[in-house]
């Protein structure tokens, strides 16, 4: 297997040793190494926004600063709402909403009682700027500020039904062209259709079981991702698949030997189209016909998000701290 060979601008995170200066007197931290990140979003503004398991940090002058201090405890999710410039956080406890402006936000708790569950696994905002949360128990959307839980299926009648994975742990959720792609804990990826905006609901739904994407490689999915050609790649405990189209029955591709773990966490799209996969062993990329691999130069070999900013960075969020490199 071919070794990726990368151009590394910086490969450190800003200083060498966190336990010298950690912090300055304007308490920006200088690195976040050895912090678990879990979430990585790059605003219209380029800054970037890091969740870890002790909070919400922003790329500053010099390093990175904790954010706010309402904003406690372990970040599961960030969604990112271009069009309002708003992040959804979700935690291992709640869900905020943070309005950015002037490079600063404000943050308003979601009441608990409108989520399916408090643990908050995933956020995607659609086309229509509709929020979809992936929770521990089900899934939760935010429409205009109107929050739904249950009922996401309805019937030639009109009638309202739970979909099959209403109680299901979400891991992550993808939308493309009237599909939405659900990856959940034991349900491998679902997808529902015919999202109906009236009544806040899908028309069609795939069954549950095999297959949903030919003869699914594994029943827990932690990533689904559309990327801009509408190939939308999923990967979990076994491996990689990757389908085009609508029809579930057709153009399945899975991969497995070709990267170097089959616990597959994130996949995202370089503005140079090639996809990005980080696994609990390095990172592989796709340009298109092969693949080429590294399990070096990351401070951690669990890769758990990937963002590009306007610089032409790749920024990869490991177990143990951020890195950038040049693509």
């Amino acid at each position: 297997m071919k070794r990726l060979i990368y151009t590394i601008l910086i490969i450190t995170l800003f200083v060498i040793s966190c336990k010298k200066d950690d912090i300055n007197n304007n308490g920006v931290v200088e690195n976040l190494d050895g912090k678990a990140i879990s979430a990585l979003i790059v605003d219209n503004s380029n800054t970037r926004w890091v969740g870890t398991d002790d909070g919400l940090y922003k790329s500053v002058d010099g390093g990175y600063k904790l954010e706010n201090s309402d904003i406690t405890g372990k970040i599961l999710s960030i969604g990112y709402d271009a069009a309002s410039n708003t992040l959804w956080i979700g935690t291992s406890t709640d869900l905020l909403k943070a309005t950015i402006a002037a490079g600063d936000i404000t943050v308003t708790p979601v009441n608990a009682t409108q989520l399916s569950s408090n643990q908050v696994n995933a956020a995607c905002v659609d086309s229509s700027s509709n929020v979809w949360f992936g929770t521990n128990d089900g899934i939760t959307m935010n429409k205009s500020g109107v929050f739904k839980k249950e009922n996401f299926l309805t019937n030639e009648l009109g009638d309202e039904l739970k979909l099959e994975i209403e109680n299901a742990e979400i891991n992550n959720i993808a939308f493309w062209d009237g599909d939405y792609y659900f990856a959940t804990n034991g349900y491998s990826l679902y997808r529902a259709y015919g999202y109906d905006e009236q009544v806040d609901a899908f028309t069609g739904a795939s069954a549950l079981g095999p297959p949903y994407n030919g003869m699914s490689i594994t029943d827990t999915m932690f990533t689904v991702f559309v990327d801009s050609k509408g190939r939308q790649w999923m990967g979990g405990t076994n491996g990689l698949q990757c389908h085009t189209g609508h029809d579930t029955r057709a153009n399945n591709t899975s991969y497995k030997d070709e990267l170097p773990d089959s616990r597959i966490r994130c996949v995202a799209e370089a503005p140079d189209g090639k996809i990005w996969i980080g696994t609990e062993n390095g990172i592989s990329i796709f340009d298109g016909t092969g693949w080429n691999t590294s399990t070096t130069d990351l401070p951690d070999k669990t890769v758990t998000a990937i963002a590009f900013d306007l610089n032409n960075n790749a920024w990869i969020g490991t177990k143990k701290g951020l890195v950038r490199i040049s693509y």
